[in-house]
């Protein structure tokens, strides 16, 4: 008996089935992608900036860290002094600093200079701060005053101007008070009123102490060093300090 089947196989016919049941989704196609533009000069420019960056940090850091020796002063140095050896020392500070400081290995030069200006202790020297010559004698007389205790203020600086006062009669010095500071020639100084104004030049000893007396320096004008000499011979002579002197 013919069937009315058809002539495909079984098998085929289901696996025709098969295929026609489950046909591809439009939705599942992916769409062409457009190739990528490269762009090599914006990624050198941009490993170079990281370079770059790294390169700063690296040198501030060695900077941070790098010191050098300079001198510092350690202890006041008057105006005019010189700068003795034993008020500097090194200190190490950092080498970018934009202070013009004196480096260490010229420490031997600085005990050789004067100060220009009057320098307090802890004071990071400068090459503006010294001068090569002292010019506080310049036009006037030096005259030495031995002063007891009482007759003058502590810690004295050279440098810093000073008035000496007649404190007893000066054995009969002559010479006697103008009422500018100076002293003429005369009659003895007033009480009370200045012989002169002169400036410190030198200073030894200290009158901190009851009993121990200063060895000071002073330079006056010619016209006083007669009168201040008197005065001084006797020690009826003290000096303070003018406003302004430190």
């Amino acid at each position: 008996m013919v069937s009315d089947r058809g002539t495909l196989p079984r098998g085929a016919v289901a696996d025709q089935q098969a295929s026609w049941a489950e046909p591809t989704a439009p939705g599942g196609r992916r769409m062409p992608s457009a190739p990528r533009e490269r762009k090599p000069a914006l990624a050198a420019v941009a490993i170079l900036l990281v370079a770059l960056g790294a390169a700063s940090a690296g040198y501030l850091v060695l900077n941070a860290g790098h010191r050098v020796g300079a001198v510092e002063i350690t202890q006041d140095v008057g105006q005019g002094q010189q700068i003795p050896a034993s008020a500097i020392k090194e200190v190490q500070i950092n080498a970018d600093t934009d202070v013009h400081y004196v480096a260490w290995q010229y420490a031997s030069r600085v005990t050789g200079v004067f100060a220009r200006v009057q320098i307090p202790a802890g004071t990071l020297l400068t090459s503006n701060m010294t001068a090569s010559t002292s010019n506080l004698t310049a036009g006037k007389v030096e005259v030495g005053l031995s002063l007891k205790p009482g007759q003058a203020p502590t810690n004295l600086l050279i440098g810093q101007t000073v008035r000496a006062f007649p404190v007893g009669t000066g054995s009969g010095c002559g010479g006697g008070a103008n009422g500018t500071g100076g002293a003429g020639t005369g009659a003895a100084a007033t009480p009370g009123e200045p012989i002169t104004t002169g400036t410190i030049v030198s200073v030894s000893g200290s009158t901190a102490t009851n009993g121990s007396t200063a060895a000071i320096t002073l330079a006056v004008p010619e016209t006083d060093a007669g009168v201040l000499a008197c005065y001084a011979s006797a020690q009826d002579v003290a000096i303070a300090l003018t406003p302004g002197s430190g």
